[in-house]
């Protein structure tokens, strides 16, 4: 059994957008840091001599997660004009709303690590809402990086084992492939 728990805060936001690239921006006097509080609990067991198998069931907790403000156009002021008469704006006050969110899953993985083929399996299950001011009516909704369920596979092939030529070789000698 194995299990952890954990504290973080970042200090930079990714705010997505519909068109174009994300807006990325600081915390700041108006953006709180991002705090995420997650509990993961899980089990690994070994067998085979090769061969691992783990499960873990987590929840995660986030506050102060931000949206872009979808009435921005009718509530951002501007602080001053440049020369050529275009807005400047020093504060990010109202161009973004603040929420809060949960995530709960679990991931199961099978691996192999040694031998000629090795690599693992991998599954999960999770589910994210975001719950966030100004947005779906106040309701919770699912945020667009939700990834309700996810299956990987990776497996690796040892070209290079030792491989008798079979050419009747009194040498020993062997090809490598």
């Amino acid at each position: 059994m194995k299990g952890s728990t954990g504290i973080y805060r970042q200090y930079l936001h990714r705010v997505p957008r519909f068109i174009a690239t994300d807006i990325w921006t600081t915390a700041n006097r108006f953006q709180r840091p991002s705090t995420s509080v997650h509990a993961i609990l899980g089990y690994e067991q070994e067998f085979k001599r090769n061969y691992q198998f783990e499960i873990e069931g987590f929840y995660k907790d986030y506050s102060s997660i931000y949206s872009l403000n979808q009435t921005l156009v009718t509530e951002l002021q501007e602080d001053d004009f440049d020369a050529d008469d275009k807005p400047i704006f020093r504060t990010t006050q109202g161009i973004l709303n603040e929420g809060d969110g949960s995530t709960v899953g679990f991931e199961a993985l099978l691996r192999k690590d040694s031998g000629a083929v090795s690599g693992w399996i991998g599954y999960s299950f999770s589910r994210t809402k975001y719950t966030v001011e100004g947005v779906n009516q106040g309701e919770s909704f699912f945020p667009r990086p939700d990834r309700t369920s996810t299956a990987n596979v990776v497996g690796n092939v040892d070209g290079r084992r030792p491989r008798s030529t079979g050419a009747g070789d009194n040498d020993g000698a062997v090809a490598r492939f």
